[in-house]
């Protein structure tokens, strides 16, 4: 086979490059390194090729080679994608490549790791691991984008480690975040850290490499993806300077993530590989292990820092760009972030992220990408590029960084300039104009922080279609307010857009603007032109009439008690619209019975809060005072302090400085103690006792003389009784009760009593100051005897085998003996003879008790005692008979001897022998001890001497003993004694000293396989010799080592070992496999995980701690906050929170779980239905991890939604709504307060329905008030003048009626309306009647009467005969006539409802002309005036009737009807004329006012 070449075998498989890589069983990274023969890289020394590779199940064949590097001697470390590398490398070695590669393994040099000092293997103890909880196997490699078909999860946003600064732009970038197995990587450093110590390897300043372990910081993990971001933007490598500004993240004095933790190293790495990249840093070990042959790497490179006895926690990262370069980062730091700096990262997580960067502007170019052509409100596609000012970057270390431009427009302002003004904005995606916006070419520009970065040159397009609102605007403006019209008004333009265009108003007129400050309010319109548009648009404006806001206030004043203070009539009032005017107000009554300052209010109409007027009322003062002293004299007893202080006067005359008189009440003071008991003093006693007369300060006084009481009785001393010739026990002192009630003990003086003999017995007592003596009833009686022996028990004592006679001689002769009078005395006792039995019991061996009766003297008591008898004693025993036995034999001695008592009795009693020495042949004595007996029993033994004569005649002699005994354990185990048999026949065990085993002997003993050992033994003196046979068996496990404790995570396995050390029964030690029995980690605690080893009884315990992770903290994604609109309810509010919070736990996880918010407490309630709204703090405990967290809920301030229309009511044509100057107004949050509201103009010019609109302040919709306008309806028509009610004529004169009548309206309303009166002819009114005449109230059809009274006739005046009498009868007719014509036009006016009254008012108003003149110029006007022809009978207002009124009788002359008729006119003119003239004087009536009589 040919050799390849170099060029060749560098891109060959890599399992045909390295056909025997060796592949570690545990899966973990192994490293091999290849040298060569006779390639060289410099100075003839081999090159070594370090090859990584990552057994990992699942992974393919080429996946699992990850890092490749070649170190030459002293040369830059190069760090590539594929072994392609080598080809040029080997080329320019100056070498013959062909020579330097080998057609097979077997020519290569491989180098065991341990011999070329390559990294150490893992342990199988891992030892704790740094992240408990970890998977240490790890996670596969993760790759940016999405295969054809595959949906990737949203990336991760990762915030910066703090906020960027004014002079910053937050970049944010896509990238793929390679999971950095948290375990794997700390496990390696500190393999290498321990390693580094062991071979005492020193850094460069000669310190030793301690080997501490590291500890995992995610916070310096999260750090490190950053920096490894920022490197990808452009930051350098070398200096470390954070893009932001902030400084260096080396820099000494703390760092620009962590301001307490220093940051001690930092590796970066291009990889695609993170074994790879480890296994590159590893390489620079050899500076460490053979001095350093490398001064970078010694110093200050990978893997110094790795093993860097400053470092101590460490943080990995490793990044894909868009661009798929990969930036690994690692840092390394004297302490982890989370425990100096109590930062809170949750473990990091591999997959898509969106990391965000802080850069100084000025380190940007920005390019605005944007389409030609952009049309307002119409969406708007932009982009931005960015790239940095540094050297070689463009938006990072290659192009192709993807940045979210999105993000960068959240920071930024894009406007449109035209003519150097800003005319629009990009909004919510559309083109927003601003004004001043016309269509043609424009500049976007995007501005950050007050600064321009980017623009771009577009052609802007917008076309106004319509109005976006109403061309009519509705506006309602209290009166007095301050009135604007809209500048502006919605516009819609091309592709929907909508924008605020301004508006061109008419002036507002003279008559407008004082309308807006009117009172009454009022309603007016303004014209205007949208000039965008070129569209008409109408404000509709209606003045609501003005409300009494304020009224000042009276001055104060002052009365007396009981007086009525004079308040004003009327206030002055300021109205809403500035008016100022007196008012009417109502004054609420007010109590001035009490002394003090008041405050009178009082209503004024329209004014919603009342009014006040200060009153102070004083009080009167006290003139005298009678009755309030009085004396008081009482025995003791009669009363107690409650019937005292009814016998007081109650009350007092009291004159006050008004000249009243009142009775007021007297309050006594209390009785103190001693007076109280003064009432039912015996001594009697005398006090005073005070008060005071009501209120007035008064004081009263009452003298009370108590009498002395005197005693009334004694109390009857009780009956007792005596012995004969006793003295009774009589009192010293009795109860005697006196006049008062009181019950004193006094001394008594008793007389003698006899108590010589028994019977009843009066004994008296004398009481000074009582009269009759106290009596004592005593009875007498003779003494008894009770009872004998009360003593104490009797009894005697006597040994068995006494006599009677002894034993009654043993007991008391005499016993004391109790009398009825409790007195004691000796008597003497004869004892009773005992009986057989009791005889019987005295002789008794065992002793026993003898119950004997006696009779005490004459007293006839009798009493018993008992004789205890005591046991008998033995006294002697008989020996028993002499005999032989062989030496060592125990001679056959009796069980039982005879026994002599002392009471005479013989019988067998049981012996016990002592030891008998049969050791030495002789004459021998045992004693043998009796109870009870004081002498021993001795018996004579002869002992004779016997011989061996075999031994060992038992069986065969042998012992079991375990493996591993020892000898002394196996001599042990036989037995120590054999059976000798002797000559006189008897068999002894004898000891055996047994001979010490041999060497081999020894071995056998601790075989663990076990076998036998004979031994010989010599049987004590006896002469025999025996054999035993000690059988070894097998060694057993006896012990394991329990395996070093430890701990795990709740749900975690725990890392037994395969085998344990065993300790065999022999005292061998092996190493034997167990099997371990499940661990239940599922709860925390204390676990006991056993295994079995084979042969071994009892279980392997391993020792594990289960712990379960405690929760670290809660809610830290963010404040937690809630926002609720007032009125909102506890759950509601609740409601409105998170229900979950993200827990971070001690062993790195994060979970989310439930909140149980704590009921909002009253204040807090309060706040949720405030009507201005706030904020309420809420607490909530986490789930049942023990976290609390707080959250912020946002009320918002509630808004009017609707208001109670007032009752709907009802007023007359012209009348005005009486409305209320409030309304309830329910509010969002459900409170309903009274509002003011201020009303539109009610038309109530016309009957019907009608609706008045209010406006309140922030309520969308008016209030509307139903109002009913409705008609008057006439109710009744009277006569105006009274005296026309009762009018009196002549005879066949016809009445002066009135023309119009009093019409009485439904409104409460009255007027004047005209009347059609149905007048009966001339001669109906006969002298002496009554005529009733019926007439018509034109308007309202009503019908009216009046009654005429017509005169009783009197003698007709004679002729006169002055030639004036015709032309004064004319005049007077003219006048008549006169009138008539008044009332003809007044009965023809307009029927309108109070016309007539318009037409009396008129007339009223025009100045009446002189009468006289009058008269004279109407009387000239009758006497040239045609004379009018009688007209038909008919209902008319004609002006033209005769003056008579008389229809013409036919057949008369012609003569006499011209003489009655000028007589009947010269009288009615008289009559007219003085009627009217009585009317204008006491009426003042003007002619012309009454309607003309119809004519029949």
């Amino acid at each position: 086979m040919a050799k390849p070449g170099v060029a060749e075998w560098a891109n060959m498989p890599l399992k045909q490059q390295f056909p025997e890589v060796f592949l570690s069983r545990r899966g973990y990274t192994s490293h091999i390194c290849v040298c060569r023969a006779g390639c060289t890289f410099h100075d003839s020394l081999p090159a070594c090729l370090y090859v990584s590779e990552k057994g990992r199940q699942g992974m393919s064949e080429e996946n699992s080679w990850l890092g490749r590097r070649v170190v030459a001697a002293g040369a830059t470390l190069l760090a590539v994608g594929t072994l392609a590398w080598a080809a040029p490398a080997l080329a320019s070695s100056g070498g013959d490549p062909q020579a330097t590669v080998v057609d097979d393994a077997s020519t290569i040099n491989w180098v065991t790791p341990d011999d070329a000092g390559g990294p150490p293997p893992l342990p199988d103890d891992m030892g704790e691991n740094p992240r408990p909880g970890m998977d240490p196997v790890g996670a596969p490699e993760k790759r940016h984008g999405a295969a054809e078909g595959e949906v990737l999860a949203p990336p991760v946003k990762v915030d910066p480690e703090c906020a960027p600064a004014d002079d910053c732009v937050t970049l944010w970038v896509w990238a793929a975040s390679m999971m950095v197995d948290p375990d794997i990587t700390i496990r390696q450093m500190n393999a290498w850290r321990a390693q580094a110590a062991e071979k005492g390897a020193c850094n460069a300043e000669g310190e030793s490499i301690a080997g501490e372990p590291l500890v995992w910081s995610d916070s310096l993990a999260f750090a490190a993806q950053e920096l490894a971001v920022e490197l990808a933007l452009g930051a350098d490598p070398a200096t470390l300077e954070r893009l932001d500004g902030s400084g260096s993240v080396i820099n000494g004095e703390g760092n620009t993530f962590f301001p307490n933790t220093h940051i001690t190293g930092v590796n970066i790495s291009n990889l695609t590989s993170i074994q790879g990249t480890l296994d590159a840093w590893y390489v620079q070990s050899e500076a460490y292990w053979y001095g350093p042959q490398s001064t970078v790497y010694y110093t200050t490179g990978d893997y110094a820092n790795a093993v860097s006895n400053e470092a101590k926690a460490v943080g990995m990262a490793s990044v894909m760009l868009s661009n798929q370069e990969v930036y690994t980062v690692c840092l390394f730091g004297d302490a982890a972030p989370e425990e100096v700096d109590g930062t809170t990262y949750a473990p990091m997580t591999g997959g898509a992220i969106y990391q965000g960067v802080n850069v100084q502007k000025d380190k940007l170019i920005f390019e605005l990408v944007a389409p030609e052509t952009l049309t307002v409100g119409e969406p708007v596609e932009l982009g931005i590029n960015a790239s940095t000012t540094l050297t070689g970057n463009a938006v990072g270390r290659a192009a192709g960084v993807a940045i979210d431009p999105t993000e960068l427009f959240e920071q930024a302002t894009v406007q449109v300039v035209q003519d150097g003004k800003v005319v629009g904005e990009i909004a919510g995606g559309k083109l927003r104009a601003l004004g001043g916006f016309v269509s043609g070419p424009a500049t976007l520009q995007v501005v950050m922080a007050d600064e321009v970065v980017a623009s771009a040159e577009v052609e802007v397009v917008a076309v106004p279609t319509a109005l976006g609102e109403s061309a009519t605007i509705i506006s309602m403006v209290p009166s007095g307010d301050t009135f604007e019209l809209p500048q502006t008004m919605s516009v819609l333009w091309t592709g929907g857009a909508t924008t605020d265009e301004p508006v061109t108003w008419e002036a507002l007129t003279d008559e407008q603007l004082a309308m807006l400050k009117s009172r009454e309010g009022g309603s007016f319109e303004v014209a205007g032109t949208v000039e965008t548009l070129g569209e008409d648009v109408t404000v509709k404006v209606t003045v609501l009439p003005a409300v009494p806001v304020y009224a000042d206030m009276p001055p104060a004043q002052e009365i007396w008690v009981g007086g009525t203070p004079a308040l004003p009539e009327t206030l002055t009032v300021t109205w809403s619209n500035g008016d100022v005017s007196d008012e009417p107000v109502a004054w609420d009554e007010l109590d001035t019975t009490v002394a003090g300052t008041l405050a009178a209010t009082g209503t004024i109409e329209g004014l919603s809060s009342p009014v006040t007027a200060q009153v102070t009322v004083k009080p009167l003062e006290v003139a005298s005072v009678e009755g309030q002293d009085v004396e008081l004299d009482i025995a003791s007893g009669e009363m107690n302090a409650d019937a005292l202080f009814v016998a007081l006067p109650a009350t007092a005359a009291v004159s006050w400085s008004d000249g009243s008189v009142t009775e007021e009440p007297i309050a006594w003071s209390a009785l103190p103690g001693e007076q109280e008991a003064a009432l039912s003093s015996r001594g009697g006693a005398a006090f005073t006792l005070s008060g005071v007369v009501g209120e007035t300060g008064v004081a009263a006084s009452a003298k009370i003389k108590v009498e002395a009481a005197t005693m009334v009785s004694a109390e009857a001393v009780p009956a007792q009784e005596v012995w004969v010739g006793g003295a009774p026990e009589l009192p010293g002192t009795v109860a005697v009760t006196w006049s008062n009630g009181d019950v004193t003990d006094e001394p008594v003086s008793w007389g003698a009593a006899d108590t010589s003999q028994p019977g009843a017995l009066e004994v008296q007592g004398a009481v000074e100051g009582l009269a009759d003596p106290v009596v004592a009833a005593v009875e007498v009686r003779a003494p008894e005897a009770v009872s004998a022996g009360d003593g104490g028990p009797l009894a005697a004592s006597v040994p068995s085998g006494s006599s009677a006679a002894d034993a009654l001689a043993a007991l008391p002769q005499t016993v004391p003996v109790s009398w009825s009078d409790g007195s004691v005395t000796e008597e003497p006792v004869a004892w009773a003879e005992p009986d057989a039995e009791q005889l019987a019991a005295l002789s008794s061996r065992e002793g026993g008790t003898v119950e004997v009766q006696g009779a005490v003297g004459d007293t006839g008591q009798a009493v018993s005692a008992t004789v205890e008898v005591a046991p008998a004693e033995p006294v002697s025993a008989q020996a028993p008979q002499a005999q032989e036995v062989w030496v060592g034999g125990a001679p056959e001695l009796p069980g039982t001897v005879a026994v002599t008592w002392s009471n005479g009795d013989v019988t067998d009693e049981p012996v016990s022998w002592g030891a008998a020495d049969t050791s030495q042949p002789g004459a021998l004595e045992v004693q043998g001890a009796v109870e009870g007996l004081a002498d021993p029993v001795v018996a004579a033994v002869e002992v004779r001497a016997p011989e061996a004569v075999s031994a060992g005649d038992g069986g065969p002699l042998a012992a079991s003993v375990p493996s591993g005994s020892s000898a002394a354990d196996a001599l042990a185990a036989l037995p120590q004694t054999v059976p000798v048999s002797w000559s006189d026949g008897s068999v002894t065990e004898e000891p055996v000293a047994w001979a010490e085993p041999d060497a081999e002997q020894l071995a056998a003993l601790s075989s663990r396989e076990g076998g036998t050992v004979e031994v010989q033994g010599a049987v004590g003196d006896t002469g025999q010799a025996v054999s035993a046979t000690v059988e070894v068996a097998p060694a057993e496990p006896v012990s394991a080592q329990a395996p070093q404790a430890q701990e795990v995570w709740v749900g975690g396995a725990p890392e037994l070992p395969g085998t344990v050390a065993v300790t065999w029964s022999n005292g061998d030690v092996t190493d034997e496999p167990v099997s371990w029995g499940a661990a239940d980690t599922s709860q925390p605690g204390a676990l006991e995980v056993q295994g079995a080893v084979e042969g071994l009884a009892d279980p392997v315990v391993a020792a594990v701690e289960v712990r379960a992770p405690e929760a670290v903290s809660a809610g830290d994604g963010g404040p937690l906050a809630a926002s609720v609109p007032s009125g909102s309810s506890a759950a509601d509010a609740l409601a409105a929170l998170p229900q979950t919070v993200p827990v971070s736990w001690s062993d790195g996880s994060v979970t989310e779980e439930p909140v149980a918010w704590a009921e909002p407490d009253a204040e807090q309630l309060a706040a949720l239905s405030s009507r201005e709204g706030g904020t309420v703090e809420v607490q909530g405990a986490v789930g049942d991890t023990g976290q609390a967290v707080s959250a912020t809920v946002e009320v918002a301030p509630a808004e009017p939604v609707s208001a109670q229309a007032p009752q709907a009511q009802e007023v007359w044509v012209g009348g005005a709504p009486e409305l209320p100057g409030t309304v309830a107004v329910t509010w969002s949050n459900g409170d309903v307060t009274d509002e003011p509201v201020s009303w539109g103009a009610a038309d109530t010019s016309q009957p019907g329905a009608l609706e008045v609109q209010g406006a309140v302040e922030g309520l969308a919709d008016p209030v509307v008030a139903a109002v009913d306008v409705k008609a008057p309806e006439a109710v009744s028509a009277e006569l105006s003048d009274v005296e026309a009610q009762t009018l009196e004529v002549e005879p066949g004169a016809v009445p002066d009626l009135p023309a119009t009548v009093q019409v009485s309206w439904s409104d409460g309303q009255t007027s004047e309306e005209s009347v059609v009166w149905d007048v009966p002819s001339a001669e109906e009114f006969v002298a002496g009647t009554d005529v009733k005449i019926s007439g018509e109230v034109e308007t309202t059809q009503q019908s009216v009467e009046v009654t005429v009274h017509v005169k009783d006739e009197e003698p007709a005046p004679a002729p006169q005969a002055e030639p004036d009498s015709d032309k004064d009868a004319a005049a007077a007719t003219d006048t008549k006539t006169g009138e008539d014509d008044a009332a003809s036009q007044a009965a023809a006016s307009p029927t309108k409802p109070g016309a007539a009254a318009e037409q009396a008012d008129q007339g009223d108003s025009t100045p009446e002309p002189d009468a006289a003149a009058t008269q004279d110029d109407k009387a000239d006007q009758a006497a040239t005036a045609p004379q009018p022809q009688p007209a038909a009978p008919e209902k008319s207002h004609a002006t033209d009737v005769t003056s008579s009124g008389e229809r013409q009788q036919a057949g008369l002359p012609a003569w006499v009807i011209a003489t009655l008729a000028g007589l009947g006119a010269a009288f009615v003119a008289a009559v007219a004329f003085v009627v009217s003239k009585r009317r204008r004087v006491e009426d003042d009536e003007p002619i012309g006012k009454h309607a003309a009589p119809k004519n029949k």
